[in-house]
């Protein structure tokens, strides 16, 4: 009797974390990115459509990564981008303003797919700290072709309403 119960518990408990994936989010503070825990969809639903309104409450769009966005270099492992659709002003991204001089404006999150053991299942994986450093780069590098190939507009919207080009907030944050 003891076993059973037992045993229903560590299935439920591990049916619980399958159902929450940790990612990185890169919010509009300087700190930079945060591991965060956000719920996976049910699952006759594509793992991609998981609820991120939290951290992008105008709606959101994501890309998936398998290689460093403007190389050849495979990723290995496969990550999606996700970001603001900037339906309404958002504030500017001090992370990367301050810390590698890319205007951006809102959150960006960023989850790393993954195999589940002895299936043919895709799922996200929880993210570690250790993955901080490689994250960031594949988001910085995904930045810097979408600014120079100019998939966004040249506009920044930014917290206050007004709209800067990414020129113009450069040049101010350098004066």
């Amino acid at each position: 009797m003891h076993s059973a119960s037992g045993l229903r518990l560590q299935a439920s408990s591990t049916q619980a974390d399958v159902s929450k994936v940790r990612c990185f989010l890169f919010s509009t503070h300087p700190d930079g990115p945060v591991l965060v825990n956000v719920a996976l969809p049910p699952r006759e639903y594509a793992v991609e459509y998981m609820d991120v309104s939290r951290f992008f409450p105008d709606g959101a769009f994501s890309v998936r990564i398998s290689a460093v966005p403007g190389t050849n270099i495979q990723t290995g492992t496969h990550y999606r981008i996700y970001v603001g659709m900037h339906a309404a002003p958002a504030s500017i991204n001090r992370f990367f303003l301050e810390t590698h001089s890319l205007p951006w404006s809102g959150n960006i999150l960023i989850s790393r797919y993954q195999r589940l053991p002895g299936s043919n299942v895709i799922t996200f994986g929880r993210m570690q700290k250790v993955e901080r450093a490689w994250c960031t780069a594949i988001v910085l590098s995904w930045m810097r072709e979408c600014i120079s190939n100019g998939v966004f507009s040249p506009y920044v919207v930014i917290a206050e309403g007004a709209a800067q080009t990414v020129d113009e907030a450069v040049s101010e944050e350098e004066m």
